[in-house]
C-alpha cells in the first residue's frame, strides 16, 4: 500500500463531498451513482445494503427520518493505494449533526472505504461505517 497521490486525494475528497451533499438532500440517484453496481453500505450492526436497488433505500429513508435537517461530515481521510489491484482503501472519520434546533451532534463514527477506478473515475466499492458515539 502507498499514499495516493495529490491529484487522487482531490478525487476521494470531491467523492466524499458529493457522498455527504447526496445523502443530505436525498438526492438518490446521485449517491447510488457513486457506487460501483454491486456496492456495499453497511453500518457495523445496524444495516447492510448491497447493489443499486437496495442502496437506493438509503437516502430517501435518512432524509425522511431527519426531515431534511441532518448534515454529514467526512474528516481525517486516510488514503492509500494498493499498486497491485489499484484499489484505494480510505479510513476516516465522519459525524452526522442535527441542525433543527440549533446544532447538536447525532453520530459520530470510523468510515472504512473502498473505491474501484474504472472508465467513469473512481467509485465507491464498499463503505463502513462503525458508530463509536451517537446521541
Amino acid at each position: 500500500m502507498t499514499m495516493v497521490d495529490a491529484a487522487t486525494r482531490g478525487e476521494i475528497e470531491e467523492m466524499m463531498a458529493r457522498y455527504c451533499h447526496f445523502m443530505d438532500d436525498g438526492d438518490t440517484d446521485a449517491w447510488v451513482g457513486l457506487f460501483t453496481p454491486n456496492g456495499v453500505f453497511e453500518i457495523e450492526g445496524l444495516n447492510r445494503l448491497e447493489g443499486s436497488a437496495q442502496l437506493a433505500e438509503m437516502p430517501a429513508m435518512f432524509f425522511q427520518s431527519s426531515g431534511g435537517n441532518w448534515r454529514h461530515q467526512v474528516t481525517n481521510i486516510i488514503a492509500d493505494e494498493d499498486a497491485a489491484t489499484g484499489n484505494i482503501k480510505v479510513k476516516a472519520y465522519g459525524l452526522v449533526t442535527d441542525w433543527s434546533a440549533g446544532g447538536r451532534l447525532v453520530t459520530f463514527g470510523r468510515y472504512t472505504i473502498e473505491f474501484r477506478r474504472g472508465s467513469g473515475g473512481l467509485r465507491l466499492a464498499s463503505v463502513l461505517a462503525k458508530v463509536t458515539a451517537a446521541n
